[in-house]
């Protein structure tokens, strides 16, 4: 079996289902896996948040120059990396796949298929069927997947993108989920129990109480005929008719009185600080401000997203560049759109620049997206930053004439 009809014919050999009772367990008695985890609405918009952030980022091969500057490189591996990683994937969907493994599931792992050493496809792996060891001599690490057959086929580390999530010291890494399990078990449930406030009409339940004694029947009928008019969100507000002597009398139950919000901000919190993002970001508005906005935009990017680009630009360089190519060449995100200013404030800085000798008109234009213009790359000099020897108006030094 060639490795083509391997990555057509996988197959998973258990469902979530069938081995469900291998998941581990929370102290709260909620399982917590990569395919629970998203049941939390803050693990699942941190997991967005990054997954989509990742995915949609431009990457580009460059080629560094002589000056430290930098240029887009005209190389095989730009082509996979901006269009389609195989004929069926285009690379934003591989990157979500990737990233989407490595934060669930601890390590997102692809090979990439070459051609007398020219990389032609790449294809995304299941990690629950690769197995990752490193070599005790040497360090070097081994990477066997398991068939779908049964039986195995090893993959040289050059050739393999390997993304790992958090680094613990063994060959395979940890995952968010799994470190995190506790805060994420914890807004499941209270998640769960909103719903249920909700589904019993948004207001604690309550007694009714019947004058004398009641037979089964006549117990089903009443609770059956309160439940049918009264119970689920829908029946919200309808006014209560009793009859016969039947009294209402809630129980003095309010979550606000119980810290349920309380409680819900802090592990929104938790999940969080998990991920490394700020929690203004994922939607607790509680320390958000006009002002802070872009700042926190600062930290996302610095504290949390850096370190993933980081990796995804040392696995791709990895495995899609030659050691030689890796003298001259590297592979690298932009992220400018992400600390981008206001459009008063990033003229400004331009008109700055190019009125200093920092920036040419061009290279401004270039870093909007514009053409360039005729004359545009000489550095301006202002005259009232000209050194106080030198004589750029061609005025008499007084003192010499004399």
């Amino acid at each position: 079996m060639g490795i083509r009809d391997w990555f057509r014919t996988e197959k998973r050999a258990m469902t979530y289902e069938s081995y469900i009772w291998l998941v581990p367990m929370s102290s709260t008695g909620v399982s917590v896996s990569h395919e629970t985890a998203l049941t939390s609405p803050t693990t699942l918009a941190c997991y967005r948040l990054l997954v989509d952030t990742i995915s949609t980022l431009p990457i580009h091969v460059y080629e560094r120059l002589a000056d430290g500057g930098k240029k887009r490189a005209d190389h095989p591996v730009e082509t996979l990396l901006s269009g389609f990683v195989a004929p069926w994937e285009h690379n934003e969907v591989f990157r979500k796949k990737l990233t989407s493994d490595a934060i669930l599931r601890a390590d997102g792992v692809a090979v990439a298929i070459k051609v007398r050493g020219q990389v032609r496809e790449i294809h995304r792996l299941d990690p629950g069927a690769v197995r990752i060891e490193c070599d005790r001599a040497t360090g070097e690490p081994k990477y066997t997947a398991t068939l779908a057959d049964g039986g195995t086929m090893e993959f040289r580390w050059q050739d393999i993108i390997h993304l790992p999530a958090i680094f613990t010291g063994g060959p395979h890494s940890k995952s968010i989920i799994d470190l995190a399990r506790e805060a994420i078990a914890t807004d499941i449930i209270m998640s769960q129990h909103q719903a249920k406030l909700f589904a019993n009409g948004a207001r604690p339940a309550g007694l009714l109480k019947v004058p004398g004694k009641l037979t089964e029947i006549a117990v089903n009928r009443i609770r059956d005929s309160w439940n049918s008019q009264h119970q689920g969100s829908e029946n919200g507000g309808k006014t209560a008719i009793l009859e016969g002597g039947v009294e209402f009398e809630p129980i003095s139950l309010n979550s606000t009185d119980s810290q349920f919000l309380e409680l819900r901000k802090l592990a929104i919190e938790e999940i969080a600080r998990a991920f490394g993002i700020p929690s203004v970001l994922v939607g607790s508005l509680d320390r958000a401000t006009w002002r802070n906005a872009e700042e926190l935009s600062r930290q996302f990017l610095t504290y949390c997203l850096r370190p993933w680009l980081n990796a995804w630009q040392s696995a791709l360089e990895r495995a899609l560049l030659s050691q030689k190519d890796r003298e001259t060449l590297f592979i690298e995100f932009v992220t400018d759109d992400l600390v981008r200013a206001d459009l008063q404030a990033r003229f400004a800085a331009f008109a700055q620049a190019v009125g200093a000798p920092w920036m040419t008109p061009n290279e401004a234009r270039a870093a909007d997206n514009q053409a360039p213009v005729d004359g545009g790359d000489v550095l301006r000099m202002p005259l009232n930053t000209a050194p106080a020897n030198s004589n750029p108006q061609g005025n008499i030094d007084e003192s010499a004439a004399a």
